[in-house]
Order: C-alpha cells, then sequence, then structure tokens
C-alpha cells in the first residue's frame, strides 16, 4: 500500500514544496497569506490551498509545537527523497537540522544551567514569562513564540541588536506585530534601557 504521505506529496507538482517552504515561513511569522504567497511568487489562493492541503494553515501551525514541527518537516524530506524530489527534500532537510540544533542548544543549555545556576537565569525566567502568556506549553514552546515574533520583525526588514533591540533602516513598515505581552514595548521604540536589560536583554542574548 502506498504511503499516504508520499501520495499527498506526489499531488504537489515538482518543484513545489520549495514554494510551499517560502509559504509557511511566512504564514508561521505573522504574514497575511497575500504577503506569504507574494514571497512565494504564487497566488493567494494558491497559497490557501496548499495550506489546507498540506495541515500548514495559520490555526495548524499555531498547534504545533517545535517537536511536532521537526517531525513533520522530517518526514516530507524522506517523503520527497521516496519520490526522487532530492532538491526538495534536501531544502525540508535542512530545515529540520536547523530546528533540531536549536532545540539541541535549549535542552544543552537547560542541562548547564542546572549546574552554573544564576548563568542562567534570566532566559528561564523570560521562558517562563513568555510561556505564562500560552494556553500551554514550556520552555521549548515559549521559544518558539520568542523565536517567530522575532523572525517576523527581520522578515519585515529590522535590523535586530543581541539584546532584541530592534531598528527599521527603511523606515518602520505600516503593519508592524502587536506588541507581546512579555515585552515592555516595542523592540523598536524601547526608552527605559534598563528595563528592557533586565525583563529582556538580559536572556535575548543568550538565547
Amino acid at each position: 500500500m502506498t504511503d499516504p504521505l508520499i501520495s499527498l506529496l506526489d499531488q504537489m507538482p515538482i518543484g513545489r514544496m520549495l514554494a510551499v517552504r517560502v509559504v509557511e515561513t511566512g504564514l508561521r511569522t505573522g504574514l497575511s497569506y497575500d504577503k506569504a504567497a507574494a514571497k512565494a511568487r504564487v497566488s493567494k489562493t494558491t497559497a490557501a490551498e496548499w495550506a489546507a492541503l498540506l495541515g500548514i494553515r495559520k490555526k495548524d501551525l499555531a498547534a504545533e509545537t517545535p517537536e511536532m514541527r521537526r517531525a513533520r518537516h522530517a518526514s516530507w524530506a524522506l517523503a520527497l527523497a521516496e519520490l526522487g524530489r532530492m532538491d526538495e527534500a534536501a531544502a525540508w532537510e535542512t530545515e529540520t537540522r536547523r530546528l533540531e540544533t536549536t532545540l539541541s542548544r535549549i535542552d544543552r543549555r537547560a542541562a548547564v544551567s542546572d549546574v552554573v545556576g544564576d548563568f542562567y537565569a534570566a532566559p528561564k525566567a523570560f521562558l517562563a514569562k513568555v510561556a505564562g502568556t500560552l494556553e500551554s506549553g514550556g520552555a521549548m514552546d515559549a521559544w518558539a513564540v520568542v523565536f517567530d515574533y522575532f523572525l517576523r520583525l527581520r522578515t519585515l526588514g529590522a535590523a535586530l541588536a543581541e539584546d532584541g533591540k530592534a531598528t527599521w533602516p527603511e523606515g518602520v513598515p505600516d503593519e508592524v506585530p502587536p506588541t507581546p505581552p512579555w515585552l515592555p514595548c516595542d523592540p523598536w521604540a524601547v526608552e527605559e534601557e534598563d528595563t528592557w536589560e533586565a525583563e529582556v536583554g538580559a536572556a535575548v542574548r543568550l538565547l
């Protein structure tokens, strides 16, 4: 019996899973279907159809943990390889490895923090604060939320400093994400440097 996932991806024309990667990244980082589709150079209707077919609608991505995303990307890479679509398989394998590296780094830092104590107190407290704003999830889910927020800023053209503050070299865009409840202010409008450093900067540098 044919693997259902292989059958599903076989419905996608050759090369399209590269564009799907762009669409998914856009949707996950808060772009509208219009803008995510534009980045992938496809129509909004096509992007929406792909998202529904592959289970990467905004609500699907919001419910997905980092571990679930890693498993999905890995399964897509393997299925595409089975279909002989090696360029697309390599792209999704790259996404898998990138997320695995990040999750591994978080695990290592959590292990080290048990030994060195206060050195990682700032990021642990920050992730706990972020996790407290979520309906469910722990430190890794909180980290994913933080990562996606700052990735969205970068996607919109922001230049990010090591402490998380942002500047807009080409001016603040018309549409910017709302200030998350775990930040004291917009990263590009920091007035209280000490507050930012204590609540965000010290943690973001280590994350």
